[in-house]
């Protein structure tokens, strides 16, 4: 078993790498593709969201729930954060920030 706080370090860890993820993506299909940068982030989102899942679901959680119904529960919490990021990045850039600060 896992003690919390070294559970809680790994969670943090996963989560700075699915967001590392997503800024790759992001400015890659911003800079390289010319992808407006809302949609370029909601699909640097998407991959970094199955980044979070994989590793969280192996590594910080161990969990041996079948994906039939774990992936549900997850889409539900990834999609709200979804949105939320979209929502925020669109008012951000309409307000004239630059993306990657947005």
């Amino acid at each position: 078993m896992v003690h919390m706080s070294a559970q809680f370090a790994i969670f943090a860890g996963v989560g700075a790498l699915a967001t590392a993820v997503q800024y790759l993506i992001l400015v890659v299909l911003v800079q390289l593709v010319g992808l407006q940068p809302a949609m370029a982030s909601s699909v640097g989102f998407v991959f970094g969201a199955a980044v979070n899942y994989a590793l969280n679901r192996r590594i910080t959680f161990r969990s041996r729930e079948p994906h039939v119904v774990a992936v549900p529960k997850f889409a539900v919490v990834a999609s709200a954060g979804l949105l939320l990021n979209g929502a925020v990045l669109f008012a951000l850039l309409a307000e004239g920030i630059f993306y990657l600060i947005a």
